[in-house]
């Protein structure tokens, strides 16, 4: 687990990126499901937990709901929406839905992403579109997060994270090994130090990269 989630997204990727956020920044959680049936991962939920549209759906609603409602931006509150790996895609279905407001609200909203699946090139889920929505698993693939808005967004991939950064030919299998081993060991570890990676930075950066 990451004891220190929030502040370690500020600091490593909203403040460095984000100009409404480079002199102070108050992080506020969007507490939702967070699962993905049936994958037995630690936090996922397994056989027991929620399925993919689901819990995506759970965290747009509170979202949308959080900010029609205690932290609805404006010139004097702007908000920066940060998203990691399935955040991301919770995230980037919120966006396409703010795309509706005028310009002048759009500026008062910039987007952080860090492990997106729906980066538009790399994003495994982007890789899967041709799936459409998968029943059994009601995943719903091929929804990219939008590049034609008014707001400033940020979408940091690590390389071979096979989550934000999947190989276009899957059939070169030296580059899907090496995106399968980056999910395991470079997607969980964006936020680190953490549970697994106790004692490096992200992606074995120094503090001052």
């Amino acid at each position: 687990a990451v004891s220190d989630y929030m502040e370690h997204a500020v600091d490593y990727y909203v403040r460095p990126t984000t100009e409404s956020c480079a002199v102070q920044c108050t992080p506020q959680p969007v507490p939702y499901l967070a699962q993905f049936w049936p994958f037995p991962f630690e936090g996922w939920g397994g056989l027991s937990g929620a399925k993919l549209d689901e819990s995506v759906a759970s965290g747009v609603a509170q979202l949308t709901s959080d900010l029609v409602g205690s932290y609805r931006p404006g010139p004097a509150n702007q908000i920066v929406i940060f998203g990691y790996s399935q955040g991301a895609t919770v995230a980037s279905r919120e966006k396409a839905l703010l795309a509706k407001l005028s310009p002048q609200d759009q500026a008062d909203i910039s987007f952080v992403l860090i492990g997106n699946p729906n980066r538009p090139n790399g994003g495994l889920f982007e890789r899967l579109a041709p799936f459409g929505t998968v029943p059994i698993l009601d995943a719903t693939f091929g929804l990219p997060t939008p590049t034609d808005t008014g707001m400033a967004t940020a979408d940091i991939a690590f390389q071979y994270d096979g989550v934000a950064d999947f190989p276009l030919y899957p059939l070169n299998i030296l580059a899907t090994l090496n995106a399968v081993a980056g999910f395991w060991y470079t997607h969980g570890s964006y936020l680190s130090p953490d549970g697994r990676h106790p004692d490096e930075l992200p992606n074995g950066l120094t503090p001052a990269e």
